[in-house]
């Protein structure tokens, strides 16, 4: 008999741990939860205001990482962005007139202030495109070093559509 009520407080004891709730961790500074905290009062040695302010201090710390990853997000889409343009330029061949181009390609001047023209492949089949992409335009240039560009018969803002194409509705379609 005696076997059996040592087993049982054993499994008491055991049960008891399990179920007793725990207290604050200091080393890690969260609170650790446990099954029986619904049931009863927290224990007296739990300090709330630890909790309540470590929430807070959560909360501000996410806050603010989501900020920072936010902003430098935003700052890496303009980096890149202003990348992309001025690679294009760089690598796009220069141009005066559709003269200098290869066949496909047009002389195309962007809105850009100071932009340079530059030679790009003509819109194809279901591309983008404007009705006004088609005329072209004698243009004289001037840049902040003093230079002029002489410009004759280029486009503005994108190339037309590429041969047996015509822009309709805002796309290039076969005609």
């Amino acid at each position: 008999m005696s076997q059996q009520s040592s087993e049982l407080n054993s499994a008491a004891d055991t049960l008891n741990r399990l179920l007793t709730p725990r207290v604050f961790s200091e080393e890690r500074r969260k609170p650790v939860f446990s099954t029986r905290w619904h049931l009863e009062a927290p224990p007296a040695s739990l300090n709330s205001e630890k909790i309540i302010r470590t929430e807070e201090e959560m909360f501000h710390q996410r806050k603010s990482r989501t900020q920072l990853f936010g902003s430098m997000s935003l700052a890496t889409l303009v980096l890149m962005a202003l990348l992309v343009n001025s690679a294009q330029s760089f690598l796009s061949e220069r141009c005066t007139s559709n003269s200098e181009c290869e066949e496909g390609f047009c002389c195309k001047l962007s809105m850009s202030r100071y932009s340079i023209p530059t030679c790009e492949a003509m819109r194809t089949e279901g591309e983008l495109c404007r009705k006004a992409s088609e005329m072209t335009h004698n243009l004289t240039l001037g840049y902040p070093n003093g230079d002029k560009l002489e410009l004759k018969g280029v486009h503005l803002v994108m190339c037309p559509c590429g041969e047996g194409l015509h822009c309709d509705d805002g796309v290039c379609v076969k005609r």
